[in-house]
């Protein structure tokens, strides 16, 4: 029974692999032109201010020829305020706005996102966080170069950790990295679900018009992902397009974080809940069977079964990990461990408060 459930789950992980995941090395088909359109650069702050500070150049010295930088102070207490009014001097297509006080002591950051969205008036969006840096110079150039088809009304970037040489660092990296093939992969088979709020460019209309749950602390990039047609999304993952964060300083920031945007998988669609749910059960039933068949002295059915999953996925998996700069070597140790990682989040997310943000 263990031996053809694990057999099993190991088949379902391939056809993902081959299904999702490989449709992420397929060349993005060549599309029409679209001609430069004005966008803004939308950042909600709350208590950032060296955020800001590290990261503000790199967001106005874009080489584009038509943005602003819109930052939407959220209450926040440490200066920045004063600190951005300051630099409006050094940077003219800089604006940033004081939350209303009515929205203070509103769950999460999504009161300030749609006040942020109402401030604009440019017809496209691009929003990040306060700790993520662009690439390079081009970031938004590429996002917006990713429109290939006038009915575009969404682009989903990629964000992927800074990491050192520590384990967990690379840890938490391989976890980013994963479940951007997971949003990426499903994006490009029109199945598009989420997305990440660190590299996000949406039509301000569509923004403005989606639900964000207000009840729900996290999951407004989600959110505004749902709002939009699956057929009208695109991905943009050009190492020029994307933007960098570093990793939780601890595990215990990494656990508050994925517990609260955990949050927002309990209300996906059910259809994709069920294929996410499938995933992960599969990548449970898959290594925990490997485990119990070597504990059981089934070693050598062990090791044949790895061994031919993982030959069988790597003609998918290697493009991959030089093209999102997914940890080399990682990968062995790092996808087993998700399996704890990821149960013990479900046990705590039915707990998580769902009223904060930061």
């Amino acid at each position: 029974m263990i031996l053809w459930a694990t057999i099993g789950s190991g088949l379902i992980l391939v056809g993902y692999y081959y299904y999702y995941f490989k449709a992420l090395n397929q060349p993005i088909a060549p599309g029409e032109k679209m001609e430069t359109e004005p966008v803004a650069l939308l950042i909600c702050v709350k208590n950032g201010i060296e955020e800001v500070r590290q990261n503000l150049s790199s967001w106005c010295e874009q080489e584009y020829p038509d943005y602003e930088v819109v930052i939407i102070d959220d209450h926040s207490t440490d200066g920045l305020c004063t600190y951005l009014q300051e630099m409006q001097d050094s940077y003219p297509h800089l604006s940033s706005y004081n939350a209303p006080v009515g929205i203070k002591d509103l769950p999460g950051k999504k009161a300030a996102l749609q006040y942020g969205l109402q401030q604009i008036k440019k017809p496209w969006v691009l929003m990040t966080d306060a700790d993520c840096r662009p690439a390079t110079r081009f970031w938004i150039r590429e996002m917006m170069d990713a429109r290939t088809r006038p009915t575009s009304q969404c682009i989903l970037g990629y964000s992927p950790l800074e990491r050192t040489s520590a384990l967990q660092s690379r840890w938490m990296a391989f976890e980013t990295s994963w479940v951007a093939l997971q949003y990426l992969g499903f994006a490009r088979q029109r199945e598009a679900y989420m997305g990440v709020g660190r590299n996000l460019l949406i039509l301000r209309d569509v923004a403005l018009a989606a639900d964000l749950h207000p009840e729900m602390a996290s999951g407004d990039d989600d959110f505004l992902v749902q709002a939009v047609d699956p057929k009208n999304i695109e991905v943009c993952f050009h190492q020029q397009a994307w933007t960098r964060t570093l990793a939780p300083e601890s595990w215990a920031s990494w656990w508050k974080r994925k517990t609260r945007h955990s949050q927002t998988a309990l209300i996906y669609p059910g259809k994709i809940r069920l294929k996410l749910a499938l995933i992960s059960a599969s990548l449970g039933i898959y290594y925990l069977g490997l485990i119990t068949l070597l504990l059981t002295w089934h070693g050598w059915w062990t090791v044949m079964i790895w061994i031919l999953c993982t030959l069988t996925v790597l003609p998918v998996r290697y493009p991959l990990i030089r093209k999102l700069e997914i940890p080399r070597y990682t990968w062995w140790w790092a996808e087993p461990l998700l399996v704890l990682a990821y149960g013990l989040v479900g046990l705590r997310m039915l707990f998580q408060s769902r009223k904060t943000w930061n």
